[in-house]
């Protein structure tokens, strides 16, 4: 037993094809198998084209012949959406410091200096209400490029 057939839009394939094209009627063309391990075959006819699904039930195969239609008539449509959403750019999520960190110098803040000692605080504290010694704005990023406080900015320590 799989989950819901889904389009790429994660819809129920029936209800995205009928959003298309309305009013279409789908058929049960036929029915085998015994009680146990029973097979629908469904058909929907869009556009004079018949397309058919097969399941383990009429719901099923009749959401696989709307699927196929989909496929068929609306190749293109899905696909261009879905690119779009992953191809955000990408936005540090911390909205930690208003200016670039520069990460020319990543073993500074490594040893001595008013650095803490404890472990880093997690990043959605943003060292916030952690020991007097954390310059609140933009630490908790592992430790370095984030002091801009104006003290130990050399990488002499």
């Amino acid at each position: 037993q799989q989950g819901p057939i889904l389009t790429k839009h994660g819809k129920n394939p029936v209800m995205e094809l009928n959003e298309k094209r309305r009013g279409l009627k789908y058929e049960l063309i036929s029915e085998t198998g015994g009680s146990h391990d029973k097979r629908f075959v469904m058909e929907v006819e869009v556009d004079g084209q018949k397309f058919q699904g097969a399941g383990s039930n009429k719901k099923v195969a009749k959401a696989y012949a709307a699927l196929a239609a989909l496929e068929k008539l609306f190749p293109d449509a899905p696909v261009a959406i879905e690119q779009n959403k992953k191809k955000r750019a990408p936005v540090p999520a911390r909205g930690g410091p208003k200016f670039p960190v520069k990460q020319h110098n990543p073993g500074f803040g490594m040893g001595g200096g008013p650095m803490h000692n404890e472990a880093p605080p997690p990043p959605n504290m943003r060292g916030r209400g952690r020991g007097g010694n954390i310059r609140g704005r933009g630490r908790g990023r592992g430790g370095f490029g984030g002091n801009h406080g104006g003290y130990m900015n050399t990488g002499e320590g």
